[in-house]
């Protein structure tokens, strides 16, 4: 997922080099969810359809 939202521009290359910051899945979860939440409603369906394609790997 997170390849999938840096590549739509969700997300860009220093959260993406976060996500690897962080030390568990429910981490990084959280921080792409609050990331992706912070930036408004379009960025916010752009993960919740690629979520429901079944692309939701925060690895």
């Amino acid at each position: 997922m997170l390849d999938k939202l840096l590549e739509k521009k969700v997300i860009t290359d220093s959260e993406r080099e976060s996500v690897d910051t962080k030390q568990n899945r429910e981490d990084k979860a959280c921080f792409v969810i609050d990331t992706v939440r912070k930036k408004g409603e379009a960025a916010s369906s752009d993960m919740i359809e690629l979520k429901e394609r079944g692309k939701d790997s925060f690895t």
